[in-house]
This record gives C-alpha cells, structure tokens and sequence, in this order.
C-alpha cells in the first residue's frame, strides 16, 4: 500500500484476531471499537477492497500532502483533510469517518462523496 501507516498504541485487555471476513463480523468488530471508552477507537481501520477483510486496526496514516502548484483542497477538521488527502492516494478505494455523534462522511478521489448524519 502507497499509504505510509503505523499502528497507534492500544492499551487494555481486549484483542482483535485479525483478519476479520464477513459483513456481519466486521460490523461487530466496529460495534465494539467506536465507543469513546473503548481503546481502539481512535485512528483508521483498514478494509481491504478486494477480500472484504478488516485487516488492521487503529492506524495512523500520513497521506503525501499536494504539490505547492496544485489546487489546495478543503475539508473542515484534521480528520477530514486527511481522509480527503488519502482518498487520493493510489490503491486507496475510499476512505470513511464516523464521529461518536453519528455524523457520517465518505471521502473518494479526493472529493466528500457522502455525509450524513446517521
């Protein structure tokens, strides 16, 4: 993957076997990780687009930021910018965020393609 990542500390008791297959498990897995108490709330998870697989598990993700010539792009909040930047990246489909208010937004080619409030 062209997406420079590093996996972000995660204290506490709870493990994740990964990979994860399947709709179903994988919602699972997001169940239990999108509380603010639990630890693996913070950062990207991965789903890789071609198996359908959770494959990794609070990331931090450093997209390349654009050349001074380029057009600068806008999003509204650190998380947004980079979920813009890295949709851009070559081998990323799509990138999405969801906030603890249940605020939904999906990021493709560098354009918001979707945002709702769930």
């Amino acid at each position: 993957m062209a997406l420079p990542h590093l996996q972000l500390e995660v204290v506490g008791d709870e493990r994740f076997d990964l990979p994860v297959q399947g709709l179903e498990l994988i919602c699972d897995v997001f169940v239990r990780t999108a509380r603010l108490s639990s630890p693996w709330h913070d950062g990207f998870h991965f789903v890789h687009a071609g198996s359908g697989s959770l494959t990794h598990l609070c990331q931090f993700i450093a997209p390349p930021l654009p050349t001074v010539s380029a057009a600068a792009p806008r999003a509204s909040g650190a998380r947004h910018m980079t979920a813009l930047l890295a949709s851009q990246v070559a081998g990323i489909t799509s990138i999405g965020l969801l906030t603890h208010e249940r605020a939904a937004s999906v990021y493709e080619a560098g354009r918001l393609t979707w945002s709702e409030i769930l």
